[in-house]
């Protein structure tokens, strides 16, 4: 499912796929896109004009059909990576897609696709230059079940490394690293072919292994982005279901020897999501992602929230007109400066999709243009920052001709500062 897709109805595709579990994701992704453009979400308008801060990079792109990167990380101003996922045409099913930058251009890097159907990398974080981990999914044939995917790059190759296995299904979407041995991955895992609960595996060097994190058991729940701050720290950001069905924010927390749920503010009577996470200290945390104005509800406005080392608060940001809009990743460089990406839409007929990014100057929250390409819809999917630096990177997809073909998609990459 294209970002723009998931976050517009507040889904994920594991929960498409449990409420529709014969239903392949090409399909899910093909019904949600039509539904979209019936609704008028896609259509042909002039792209966002960009700022002298941001610009489009030329990206790459494998094969002929739709391009999507799902996140990005920063190891030096020559060396970052992107991943995501390619689709395979004529049959629309996906492989994985692994990007380098190496200071002068993006080109692809061949990565691995277990399966013959469905595979796709939903994260990424690196440690250095030859020790960088992506997560995802793929459609195991083995089971007819979507399993969770991590690999690893050793500076030559990217290889699959073996995780733990769960007989109903499980996905990974968010990867954190503090040291070589010493990483977080965070989704879900099916406890029957209709529940989820939230998902913590943790690399020692040598094994992933499952951690146990609080569960409710009360339906389709799960971790989204982790961000480790140290051993005995480290934040993971979601969504649970409360004990009357309506989706709010989950936020659980690492303090060296178990997972908590932490209280965090839930936006009115409607659901809450949280998609992306990101710290500046142990006392300074930023967690974003989007909510239902309503119970009833499908239109989705950003949600932004922080910790200030006792609780966390909402903390208001610009809302950009009366389209839906939504954050999907958040990078901090400093107490005074930090990023958010999603994607927001333009309200009326022939709405376009079009990139959001804000930027926090240590007092307030304030909208940044961002380039696009052509005349179609855009979103931004991950932020990821120069390791401190104000070198900062955010990756997403374009449909550029603006027309209703779901495979026009191509891979866009920003560049800022």
């Amino acid at each position: 499912m294209p970002g723009y897709c998931r976050v517009l109805f507040g889904l994920c595709e594991h929960v498409a796929r449990a409420l529709f579990p014969t239903t392949t994701r090409y399909s899910i992704r093909t019904a949600m896109a039509a539904a979209l453009l019936s609704a008028g979400a896609f259509g042909v308008a002039p792209a966002r004009a960009g700022s002298a801060g941001w610009s489009v990079v030329t990206s790459a792109n494998a094969g002929t059909g739709t391009n999507e990167l799902n996140d990005v990380a920063v190891i030096s101003a020559s060396d970052a990576w992107a991943v995501g996922a390619y689709e395979v045409t004529p049959n629309g099913f996906q492989r994985t897609l692994a990007e380098h930058w190496n200071g002068i251009a993006w080109s692809v890097v061949p990565s691995q696709s277990p399966s013959t159907s469905d595979n796709s990398l939903h994260a990424v974080a690196a440690v250095s230059a030859s020790d960088v981990w992506a997560v995802g999914d793929f459609d195991d044939p083995a089971t007819a079940q979507y399993q969770a995917l991590i690999e690893h790059w050793n500076g030559t190759v990217w290889a699959v490394v073996p995780g733990p296995h769960f007989p109903h299904g499980s996905g990974l979407f968010g990867v954190s690293a503090v040291t070589n041995d010493d990483i977080w991955a965070v989704g879900y895992f099916l406890t029957s072919p209709f529940g989820t609960q939230p998902l913590v595996e943790h690399w020692n060097g040598i094994t992933w292994t499952v951690v146990p994190s609080p569960t409710s058991m009360r339906g389709s729940n799960a971790l989204v982005k982790v961000t480790a701050i140290s051993g005995h720290d480290a934040w993971a950001v979601g969504y649970d279901v409360n004990a009357e069905g309506i989706y709010q924010t989950l936020i659980e927390h690492w303090n060296g020897s178990t997972w908590t749920v932490v209280h965090s503010p839930h936006f009115g009577p409607g659901g809450n999501y949280l998609s992306g996470v990101t710290y500046v200290s142990a006392r300074n945390v930023w967690a974003v992602g989007y909510y239902n104005p309503t119970a009833m509800s499908i239109t989705v406005q950003t949600l932004i929230e922080h910790w200030n080392g006792r609780s966390w608060s909402i903390v208001t940001n610009p809302k950009v007109g009366a389209g839906n809009s939504a954050f999907t990743g958040v990078a901090a460089v400093s107490a005074r400066s930090a990023w958010v990406v999603g994607i927001t839409f333009a309200s009326g007929p022939g709405g376009v999709a079009k990139p959001l990014i804000e930027h926090w100057n240590g007092r307030n929250w304030s909208v940044k243009s961002s380039p696009g390409i052509g005349r179609g819809g855009h979103y931004l999917d991950g932020v990821a920052d120069g390791r401190g630096t104000s070198d900062i990177w955010t990756v997403g997809a374009a449909y550029p001709s603006g027309t209703s073909a779901e495979r026009s998609g191509q891979t866009l990459i920003e560049h800022c500062c």
